[in-house]
């Protein structure tokens, strides 16, 4: 219920559309939470929709993820391969200049400092590294474009395009162009925090039969979406998200635990008028990890960029998490990968 009154003070504040928080178990893939704004009360017996499950969404710049994880395992860059990062990038056949949100001149960055700052720029440039079949590998091997399995009716399998063409083969590398459910961006999390092994995400824990023998679902098999050097690389990266000066996600943070965090701002058109989907997912405690979250607002009209909306809420949903569990606080400080050049 602090979950739930949570979201819905969020989607109210922002005056959103909708909102989901989504908590995965990263050991064993149970679901251990799953809010959804303006639920109906248990006595309603009338058919509900499960937005963490049945909503898809451009992930926006927590899609940055996908690019880097392939970069990363395919062993195109390191996180600190440099590349000097302009505000705008030109391409022929983009229909147009890729941007950044923020103008700026052209500026040395590591591959870290890129997802740091959230550099859509810097993304394409990392991306450019590597092949559309590689980048769709990956993709695939985090679930996207496809059901988890949940125990629920209506899971939505999201939607990635067969071919990436024009403009889509550069936006697909920051979140754009293709969509996921919260479901599916908690999963590719909780894969990250576990080594890079892809568990199957589930609400049924168990069930006792009539004759009082208890049975357990049987899990289907690990998907090792990543090498678990990748995985460890990739989680490092994220606590920069945070901690470093020029981070996205200073608005997460969560005192006393080290984060692994990825902010999203994807833009949308919802009857014809430009909107926002407000992301920010994530992993905690960042050097033990146990939990992956991930917070969705969809089409926020106040504060709406994700350091202002989502990742607020995130560190308020943490926080009350790694409490009600009896999480222990980060016992090490980060070693954060620079983020420009030494």
């Amino acid at each position: 219920l602090q979950v739930q009154d949570m979201l819905d003070a969020r989607v109210s504040r922002h005056q959103a559309e909708w909102g989901t928080v989504v908590i995965e178990d990263i050991s064993t893939g149970q679901i251990l939470v799953m809010a959804d704004s303006n639920s109906a009360p248990p006595d309603n017996a009338k058919p509900q929709t499960v937005a963490g499950v049945q909503y898809a969404f451009e992930p926006g710049s927590v899609g940055k993820l996908a690019t880097i994880a392939a970069g990363l395992d395919f062993g195109t860059i390191t996180p600190t391969s440099v590349f000097d990062v302009p505000y705008s990038l030109d391409y022929a056949d983009a229909g147009g200049p890729i941007t950044d949100y923020h103008q700026h001149g052209t500026e040395a960055l590591t591959a870290t400092g890129i997802l740091a700052e959230s550099s859509n720029t810097g993304t394409v440039l990392i991306g450019e590294t590597l092949s559309d079949a590689q980048r769709r590998d990956m993709m695939e091997r985090m679930g996207f474009g496809a059901g988890t399995g949940i125990e629920l009716a209506g899971e939505s399998p999201g939607l990635v395009g067969e071919q990436w063409q024009g403009r889509d083969h550069y936006v697909t590398m920051f979140g754009q162009a293709y969509m996921v459910t919260a479901l599916q961006e908690v999963s590719m999390l909780a894969a990250i925090g576990n080594g890079g092994v892809r568990l199957s995400p589930h609400l049924v824990k168990s069930w006792t039969n009539a004759d009082g023998t208890v049975e357990a679902p049987e899990a289907d098999e690990p998907v090792q979406v990543m090498g678990a050097s990748t995985a460890s690389q990739l989680l490092s990266m994220m606590e920069s998200v945070v901690e470093d000066k020029n981070g996205t996600g200073a608005s997460a943070k969560v005192e006393g635990y080290r984060l692994g965090v990825k902010t999203g701002t994807a833009d949308i058109v919802v009857n014809g008028q430009e909107g926002i989907v407000s992301t920010t997912a994530g992993i905690i405690p960042a050097d033990a990890p146990r939990l992956a979250i991930s917070v969705v607002l969809y089409n926020p009209k106040v504060d709406v960029i994700s350091s202002d909306s989502s990742a607020p809420l995130f560190g308020d949903v943490a926080r009350t998490a790694v409490n009600n569990l009896g999480i222990p606080a980060s016992s090490t400080p980060a070693e954060l990968y620079p983020s420009k050049p030494q």
